[in-house]
């Protein structure tokens, strides 16, 4: 997935790595000269906190740790914080924190898929009847894939927004009302796409069925 990433690039990147050429994350200085050789269009560029104190406020409020990646192109930037370069898990019996794996090419390689591409995906999160609120594994793996979400409470929608790549349906326990049901088959009815998800629910659910029904499915 890197390799047809980098390598189907027309746009510059520059990826400025937060740090002095001296003190840099070994791991990650390997990681950034495979990016490099991949594509001529990708440069990287250190700049030093000590020398460049607030080189960081063009793209970001919030000073990122020592390390971390800004990558930049000419549509938009995205800051990759050190510390989300590295898995880690805590032992909570001794409140020690070791790492267990390393992300840098997941994470850069997501970067530079968002500030190339021309548009962005939209998941729109249906809320309005009881539905579970998402973990945030998963609302990290979606930013990851560079899909933006946002809540819809379809009664206050006459339809699903034009702009939706997909919608959500995360286990709703009230049933939806017959208009708001008929406003999700309209969208499938005309391509769009559903990721939906069922649980125990002790009331009626004839409408959140109905959207079912078509595709022959049954809770």
């Amino acid at each position: 997935t890197t390799e047809k990433t980098v390598k189907n690039l027309k746009d510059d990147i520059t990826i400025y790595v937060l740090t002095s050429k001296n003190s840099q994350d070994s791991t990650l200085e390997k990681t950034l000269d495979k990016y490099k050789s991949l594509s001529s269009h990708i440069k990287v560029e250190y700049k030093d906190p000590m020398k460049s104190p607030t080189f960081y406020n063009t793209y970001t409020a919030e000073a990122p740790s020592q390390n971390s990646l800004i990558v930049v192109s000419d549509k938009r930037n995205r800051v990759i914080d050190y510390t989300s370069l590295y898995q880690t898990e805590t032992d909570y019996s001794t409140g020690e924190s070791k790492t267990t794996g390393y992300d840098g090419e997941g994470q850069i390689t997501s970067a530079i898929d968002f500030v190339t591409s021309d548009s962005l995906e939209k998941m729109y999160i249906v809320q309005g009847h009881d539905e579970l609120e998402l973990e945030a594994s998963f609302t990290d793996a979606i930013s990851k894939a560079n899909i933006e979400t946002e809540a819809i409470n379809l009664m206050q929608s006459d339809a699903v927004p034009e702009d939706a790549g997909c919608v959500l349906l995360l286990a709703p326990i009230s049933d939806f009302s017959a208009d708001d049901a008929k406003k999700i088959t309209d969208y499938l009815n005309n391509g769009g796409k559903a990721l939906i998800v069922s649980t125990y629910a002790e009331k009626d659910m004839t409408n959140f069925q109905s959207i079912l029904t078509p595709y022959g499915v049954t809770i």
